[in-house]
């Protein structure tokens, strides 16, 4: 039976290092120099700011789809062919600070029934008010506060439900976070669905 002598071990060990997983701290530059140019708190995407580690974090995916696909950065579609655009996406695939569990609690095995706009908020702003949100494309139909959503809770699941929001996302709805939010939508204790024919049913506060 053949055997690999300790040297010879030793020499491909040094030959082919094995591949390190990067952290955030190697791509954090990029980072900045590519998305938080607009994914910042006085940015024009500051409802989904990419300024940490921490506001990243459990997001990498959708970040990673939208670098892979060419949607961003904005106006560069060739970067993920460049040198940074591949080492972003190796660190969002493979980064071993993002394989770390998340600090924010799961609302997955939640009972929705339990789940208040409070728990959701995030969500709802990280996915939704990217548009729905004053200055942004769909301002006139905001998805903003609890009266927003109560107000339109049924048409949002809809369009959840029939995969046609977020555009960009068509596998929104069976992600853990679409779950969430449409579980909450559904059966949330502080929201209901009300007839968008009725003007009776406009929650007081709601002034769209």
């Amino acid at each position: 039976m053949w055997r690999i002598s300790p040297i010879i071990s030793v020499f491909l060990c040094w030959s082919f290092p094995v591949h390190a997983q990067l952290l955030y701290t190697d791509v954090k530059n990029i980072v900045d120099d590519n998305c938080v140019v607009c994914h910042a708190a006085d940015g024009p995407v500051s409802v989904l700011p990419f300024e940490s580690l921490t506001e990243i974090k459990g997001k990498q995916d959708r970040m990673k789809r939208a670098v892979a696909n060419g949607d961003m950065p904005m106006g560069n579609p060739d970067f993920s062919d460049s040198a940074e655009g591949k080492k972003l996406l190796d660190w969002l695939t493979n980064g071993k600070d993002l394989s770390e569990p998340s600090q924010q609690p799961s609302l997955i095995t939640k009972d929705p029934r339990l789940l208040t706009f409070a728990e959701v908020e995030p969500l709802i702003k990280s996915n939704c008010q990217i548009c729905h949100s004053p200055g942004r494309p769909m301002a006139s139909l905001p998805l903003v506060t609890l009266a927003n959503m109560r107000r339109r809770a049924k048409s949002a699941w809809n369009a959840l439900d029939e995969t046609k929001m977020p555009p960009t996302n068509r596998d929104f709805a069976s992600s853990v976070e679409g779950r969430v939010i449409m579980g909450w939508l559904r059966y949330g204790r502080d929201v209901t669905w009300r007839s968008p024919n009725n003007n009776d049913d406009r929650i007081p506060g709601d002034d769209d």
